[in-house]
């Protein structure tokens, strides 16, 4: 058993199990949604019940599902969205509605192209921490679409039973980056502010970096012990190369523009 997971588009898992024989780990969900992932990790299958559909299936897989495979395969995996902001990531870590997805929107406006959303891989190569793409849309939810682009914004729900939209990125004339690329920043969103400060970045200091990046790390309660160890290793070798941000947007979704502004500015000073 592990612990949920509640935000829209994440049901709650209840179970996690290995199949006869431990040839697959079973994934149950609450909404009777469930994956098998083959011991060796290479295939993965699902079975849903009506009313879902391979969309809502997707959107596990695409998620928590594939999250959990790459950390087993053991690639740091990020709950995190991501942009290139002159040749380097910025990665954007948060929970469920924090604005990811958003702020890689707004970025992707200001004509930086957008690398993944959600689940971030990185892997080092050569000694330089690297991330990797992801799927060509983000996924916003219905005020951050009107937020981006107007009350009549048509962008489609990803399925009929989750409450995300798809946000396509090339077809809105926004740039997709299709290759690995160096990680430059991570900045760790909190919550909206009202403050005439926000919105805010601030640096912090690797020690105190630690904990927030390990709490929002993909799949994390899904992982042995063992991993987890193995996980805290990696988490400290990388913010011994890369720095850290807390990034503090304004509540007001208008002032959205001066938040790129203000991450454009961190990483060119």
């Amino acid at each position: 058993m592990y612990a949920p997971r509640n935000s829209v588009g994440e049901s709650t898992i209840v179970q996690v199990e290995w199949a006869a024989s431990r040839s697959a780990l079973r994934f149950r969900y609450a909404d009777e949604i469930t994956f098998y992932l083959r011991a060796d990790l290479r295939e993965v299958w699902s079975t849903w019940p009506p009313p879902y559909t391979v969309d809502d299936a997707m959107v596990y897989l695409l998620g928590p599902i594939l999250a959990y495979a790459l950390r087993a395969r053991g690639v740091l995996t990020l709950h995190a969205s991501a942009a290139v902001i002159d040749g380097r990531v910025a990665a954007f870590c948060g929970s469920s509605g924090t604005g990811k997805s958003t702020i890689a929107a707004g970025l992707a406006a200001a004509g930086h192209g957008v690398l993944s959303d959600d689940v971030l891989a990185l892997r080092a190569v050569g000694g330089v921490p690297m991330a990797y793409p992801a799927y060509g849309y983000l996924r916003v939810w219905e005020d951050s679409a009107r937020a981006l682009i107007g009350d009549r914004h048509g962008l489609p729900l990803l399925t009929p039973n989750w409450g995300k939209h798809a946000f396509p990125v090339e077809a809105l004339g926004y740039s997709i980056v299709r290759e690995p690329a160096p990680l430059g920043w991570i900045f760790l969103i909190e919550e909206r502010s009202t403050s005439t400060s926000a919105p805010k970045v601030t640096q912090l200091r690797a020690v105190d970096a630690f904990v927030p990046i390990v709490a929002n790390t993909a799949a994390n309660y899904l992982l042995s012990p063992e991993q987890r160890v193995e996980e805290f290793g990696a988490v400290a070798a990388l913010l011994g190369q890369i720095p850290v941000f807390r990034l503090t947007p304004h509540a007001e979704p208008q002032r959205m523009a001066d938040l790129i502004t203000a991450i454009e500015r961190c990483v060119r000073a």
